[in-house]
């Protein structure tokens, strides 16, 4: 499952493993997920909206 949130992200003292089970609870519902092994890291970049120099 690939979680992609614009809000979403590590929230004051949470671990990444925490912020992931909040994360799919909010975006799902789900609520008894389990968080096995790390499947790689996703960069997003997107040109600023407002400055089309600016990313």
């Amino acid at each position: 499952m690939i979680i992609n949130s614009r809000e979403g992200g590590v929230k004051g003292n949470e671990d990444c493993h925490e912020a992931l089970l909040r994360e799919v609870a909010e975006e799902t519902g789900y609520i008894h997920a389990a968080v096995k092994n790390k499947l790689g890291t996703v960069v997003e970049r997107k040109i600023d909206e407002f400055h089309d120099t600016v990313m």
